[in-house]
C-alpha cells in the first residue's frame, strides 16, 4: 500500500503542533489525507478568523492534500452540561467546527457530545430538551 491510502489522524500532534505543522512534516514523509483534531493551539476555530482560515485551505490545495474529517475531542465541551450556558456554548462550537470542515473540504465531523455528570445526572427530558 501507498502511503496516499491512509488517513492521519492528527491527536498525537495537538499538544506540540499546529495543524498546519503537522501536516507539512506529514506531507513530506508522502502522506497526503488528514483527520484534523479540534483543539487549541492545534486547530481552533475562536483562534482563527477568515484570513487564518483561507490561509489553511489555500496551504491544503497547495500540497495537493486531503483532510478527510475533523475531530472534536475535546472535553471541555459538553452538550450534556447542566447548565443550560454550557450547552448554548458547546452547541455553538460544534456549528463553527463544522463550518470549517465545510471550508477545508472535509467529507466528515466527528463530534463528542461530552458526558452526563453520573454523580448527578440531569433528568432525561432536560438533557433532550431545548435549550
Amino acid at each position: 500500500m501507498a502511503r496516499s491510502d491512509y488517513v492521519i489522524n492528527l491527536y498525537s500532534y495537538t499538544l506540540n503542533h499546529t495543524a498546519q505543522q503537522a501536516m507539512t512534516e506529514l506531507a513530506d514523509l508522502g502522506f497526503n489525507a488528514f483527520e484534523l483534531m479540534m483543539y487549541p493551539g492545534h486547530l481552533w476555530m475562536p483562534d482563527m478568523d477568515a484570513g487564518a482560515r483561507a490561509g489553511l485551505r489555500r496551504f491544503i490545495e497547495g500540497r495537493n492534500l486531503h483532510i478527510q474529517s475533523v475531530n472534536q475531542p475535546n472535553i471541555d465541551i459538553n452538550v450534556t452540561a447542566a447548565a443550560p450556558e454550557m450547552r448554548e456554548y458547546t452547541i455553538m462550537m460544534m456549528a463553527r467546527m463544522i463550518e470549517c470542515a465545510g471550508e477545508f473540504g472535509a467529507r466528515q465531523v466527528l463530534i463528542g457530545p461530552g458526558k452526563v455528570n453520573p454523580l448527578m445526572p440531569m433528568p432525561r427530558d432536560r438533557l433532550v430538551g431545548p435549550l
